[in-house]
């Protein structure tokens, strides 16, 4: 029942673009939204007893559908990107 609430939660997240102006313009999904996403993974691969990525990158379920840049001084700063599905072009 979580892996279902997680897909519907992502297929909710890509509409949040359009949701907000501010978000449409950056080309993003809300950040909070996608955090919240973040933690029910985490909890589902601990009810799963899966190992927790010794790395940032995303999981292989969700590569291509947002990019992690770091910035700021010494990349203290990570900002998500989100692709949203027929925004491939804009």
């Amino acid at each position: 029942m979580l892996a279902a609430a997680i897909e519907e939660g992502y297929d909710a997240l890509a509409q949040t673009t359009d949701m907000n102006p501010v978000l449409k313009k950056a080309g993003v999904v809300d950040a909070g939204g996608k955090g919240y996403l973040l933690i029910l993974e985490g909890m589902l691969a601990e009810l799963r007893g899966e190992p927790i990525p010794e790395s940032a990158e995303e999981p292989a379920a969700h590569q291509g559908k947002g990019r992690f840049q770091r910035h700021g001084a010494g990349g203290d700063h990570l900002h998500l990107r989100h692709r949203v599905r027929g925004t491939e072009g804009s």
